[in-house]
């Protein structure tokens, strides 16, 4: 070096070196973040599931983890002399419309069968899925519909048309007119029903048949 100081290509180098650190302290700092940032993702992975698939949220259809509409369990109960019990006012005082544990308990005590039944364990704000009300509901039957004018039927839905008051279906053995909307049902799908005449009050399930 010369009496006037360092070259300038010792400043390039100087520069040079303080840049590959430089690029070699982004490069660790970037290799630490990174699995925290793939942790994050992972927690809030079932944060974004419960956003979209909020807990509790109503699941309607035929299926045996559906929920039971009001609606539904009204018409099922239009049978013999209880057709002629308000069913929807005493509903009115519950909140929601569909079935729950609180809902159930006070149906049974209302029909005075609780001493003669099977009852499942629920919560009085648990919604009762589909599979479950069956099984209360053909108890039901068993103890009070002494004309047995409730028949379960196995059928096939050719097609299904929206009406006035619910919907028409064109089943293997003819039509029958529904409470229940179109969108519970589909085309070429074999459901047990629960029927009267010619009329369906609702559904059992999925047929296997």
């Amino acid at each position: 070096m010369g009496a006037g100081g360092p070259p300038l290509a010792y400043f390039f180098k100087m520069k040079l070196v303080k840049n590959v650190k430089n690029g070699m302290r982004k490069k660790h700092t970037d290799e630490q973040t990174l699995p925290w940032l793939v942790c994050a993702l992972i927690l809030l992975l079932p944060v974004g599931f419960l956003i979209l698939h909020p807990f509790g949220e109503t699941k309607e259809g035929a299926d045996a983890d559906a929920n039971v509409s009001l609606g539904e369990v009204l018409e099922e109960l239009s049978f013999g002399v209880y057709g002629n019990e308000d069913w929807e006012e005493f509903f009115s005082s519950f909140h929601g419309d569909v079935l729950t544990g609180e809902m159930l308990s006070a149906l049974i005590d209302r029909l005075n069968v609780r001493d003669y039944m099977t009852l499942p364990e629920i919560e009085e704000k648990q919604k009762l899925t589909r599979e479950t009300w069956t099984a209360v509901y053909e108890q039901i039957l068993d103890l009070l519909d002494m004309e047995r004018s409730v028949a379960r039927e196995p059928l096939l839905v050719l097609d299904v048309q929206e009406s006035a008051e619910g919907s028409i279906l064109t089943t293997n053995r003819g039509d029958f007119e529904s409470g229940l909307p179109e969108s519970y049902f589909e085309r070429w799908v074999g459901y047990d029903l629960y029927c009267t005449g010619n009329r369906c009050l609702g559904i059992a399930g999925i047929s296997d048949e």
